[in-house]
Formats: structure tokens, C-alpha cells, sequence
């Protein structure tokens, strides 16, 4: 008896209707929150700018990003946990987290993350065929800083037929 391990993530993610998209959708927007947040601080204000990237300079971005991880962290668990169950989809996030994000971070120079972030959020996004819509609408949620800044995602079309 062979014990199957390939908890096969991308192809639960794009065609298991277990998986709950709502969720996916917000674990998404704040994602793409948190690459927009990082690349404003480091392209813009330090770079740009000529300010220097730390705590001190930027408390309020360090704190957003920080809300934006949990809230991505919970989503895409509550997102994949009626697949995989509550220790699994722990498991996954755990092993991404650690086995692909924080190795790309440590060994990928800031301008390649920006990059790469971008070309694969972008692939991600159009490789599922999905539409454009804001998450203040998907979620019950908006960010304000200042004026009110709406977090946007693409909702997987191909999953929902409801669009």
C-alpha cells in the first residue's frame, strides 16, 4: 500500500469545488495589496525618493503589511481547509511560506522580487481566466489610508459561474 503525498495544490485550487473561492478571492486582493504596499515603499519612496527603507520611516506601511499577511494567511486557509481540512491546509501554507517565500526572499535581490512577484501575479491572474472586481464589494472590507483605497482582486471566473 502506497500512501499518496502529492496534496496536488494548483489543480484542488483551479477545478476541486470544495475550494472556497470567496475566500481565494480576498487571500488574492491582499496579496497583491501587500506587492503593491512593498513596491510603493522601496520603488517610489526609497528609491525615487532617496528615503530609507526602515521601521522608523515607514510604521504605518510595516503595520499594514503586517494586517495584509494575517488577513492572506487566514483566507487562503479558510480557502483550501474544506479540501485538505484544518492541519493540512496548515501544513501547505507552512510549507509555502517557508519553503518558497522566505528562501526566494533570502536568495532573490529586492528588484527580482519585484519582478518576479509581478510576472507571476500577472500569470496567476490571467492564466485562470478570470474578470475584474472590487474585494470591498467580495469581502465587507475596504483599507483607508487618507482618502479610501479600495483593494481590488480577479474573482476565479472559471470556478463561479455566477458572473
Amino acid at each position: 500500500l502506497s500512501q499518496k503525498t502529492d496534496f496536488q495544490v494548483f489543480q484542488n485550487i483551479l477545478h476541486n469545488p470544495k475550494v472556497s473561492h470567496e475566500w481565494f478571492k480576498c487571500g488574492l486582493a491582499a496579496s497583491i495589496a501587500i506587492m503593491g504596499l512593498k513596491g510603493y515603499v522601496e520603488l517610489y519612496e526609497g528609491k525615487k525618493k532617496k528615503k530609507k527603507v526602515e521601521y522608523e520611516n515607514f510604521k504605518s506601511a510595516t503595520h499594514w503589511t503586517i494586517f495584509l499577511i494575517m488577513l492572506s494567511w487566514i483566507s487562503f486557509h479558510m480557502a483550501l481547509s474544506p479540501v485538505y481540512g484544518f492541519f493540512k491546509s496548515l501544513v501547505i501554507m507552512i510549507g509555502f511560506g517557508y519553503g518558497v517565500l522566505i528562501q526566494a526572499a533570502l536568495m532573490i535581490p529586492v528588484w527580482g522580487q519585484n519582478l518576479i512577484s509581478v510576472v507571476l501575479m500577472t500569470f496567476f491572474s490571467t492564466d485562470v481566466q478570470v474578470i475584474w472586481v472590487e474585494v470591498v464589494c467580495q469581502c465587507n472590507f475596504s483599507v483607508g489610508i487618507g482618502n479610501t483605497i479600495y483593494l481590488w482582486a480577479r474573482p476565479m471566473g472559471v470556478f463561479y459561474d455566477g458572473w
